[in-house]
């Protein structure tokens, strides 16, 4: 089969490899579609290394294929997405239903590639009123749901979103989705500020034509927003959503920084004001289902989402396109 190798900085190749062979547990999916994101983008311009070829890809949907002698609740045809990490199971963290930070978890990649092999309750289905391209959008999804359930948004929340790219505009929509009466999307492109409105956004802020907090405290009349999330890799962003959180409120650090990097912290602020920041990191098993019925449903909407789409041999230039920040989701279809 056909698949896109990572050897170094800048250096993807597709070549062919050996198909692999499902067990009795797994099932073979035929890839349909496999979106580029951030952790892919850090090997590719060398912030992550890696000590041999690999392939890359994560978020990906396809078809099942073929399926392993004891796989009964599945068929080949089925339109699956797949949750690519797997967890132990055992570990104190899976026990307690924090399987994000299982100590054991076996992460897969490999979607950038024409088949994939992985165990069969790894996958869930989906329909045909919604596309292979929508669907492998659900592991961002369901990151988000996570993110979006740490910052605790109901009816009564004014929700900040920094950043709103291709992951912004999802917390955008799922601020809404949550009740939030109003939402606020912060960034300097106004394409992805046109485009926070048009998915539910109720009002735009330009961080490089006005001071963002200044602008959120004018919406909030001086109280803030109950929740701000952070979703893009800019510490001067985070230290502004601290400023521009109101009494009680929730930072959410949604972005991670490689490499590592503090903030300033007014420690005031989180004493007199009982603020609170904390982070978000991947997601609990059970929020990848719950992310998938939400795009099958269309209650979240994904097409809007997706500027570029490129075939598994033109992947470098979809690396490219995505590294330059160009448009919103870039898709690889094998």
């Amino acid at each position: 089969m056909k698949a896109a190798l990572l050897f170094g900085k800048g250096d993807v190749r597709v070549e062919d490899v050996e198909t692999p062979v499902p067990k009795s547990n797994e099932v073979k999916i035929k890839i349909k579609a496999c979106g580029i994101c951030h952790y892919d983008l850090r090997f590719y311009n060398g912030s992550k290394k890696t000590d041999k070829p690999v392939v890359l890809g994560h978020e990906c949907s396809g078809t099942i294929e073929e399926v392993g002698l004891d796989v009964f609740e599945l068929k080949v045809g089925d339109r699956v997405a797949v949750s690519t990490d797997i967890p132990c199971g055992h570990c104190r963290y899976c026990m307690s239903g924090r399987t994000n930070f299982c100590t054991n978890r076996k992460t897969t990649d490999g979607g950038f590639a024409e088949y994939k092999v992985i165990p069969a309750g790894q996958v869930f289905r989906f329909s045909e009123n919604t596309s292979f391209q929508e669907a492998c959008l659900t592991e961002p999804l369901a990151c988000c749901l996570n993110g979006n359930l740490r910052a605790g948004i109901h009816s009564d929340s004014c929700v900040a979103v920094v950043g709103v790219g291709p992951i912004g505009l999802l917390h955008v929509q799922l601020a809404r989705l949550f009740g939030a009466y109003k939402v606020i999307a912060i960034d300097p492109i106004a394409a992805r500020r046109e485009k926070a409105l048009e998915l539910g956004a109720h009002e735009g802020v330009d961080p490089a034509a006005a001071d963002p907090v200044r602008e959120i405290m004018r919406l909030t009349d001086g109280f803030g927003a109950d929740a701000v999330i952070v979703a893009v890799e800019n510490i001067g962003a985070v230290e502004q959503g601290i400023k521009m959180v109101g009494k009680r409120g929730v930072v959410v650090v949604f972005a991670g920084f490689h490499p590592s990097k503090g903030v300033v912290v007014d420690t005031n602020l989180l004493h007199y004001s009982e603020i609170s920041i904390t982070g978000s990191s991947d997601f609990p098993a059970p929020l990848f289902p719950r992310a998938l019925t939400l795009i099958d449903s269309h209650r979240v909407q994904m097409k809007p989402i997706i500027s570029h789409s490129f075939s598994l041999e033109q992947i470098n230039e979809g690396f490219k396109t995505a590294l330059t920040g160009q448009g919103l989701k870039t898709i690889i279809t094998p």
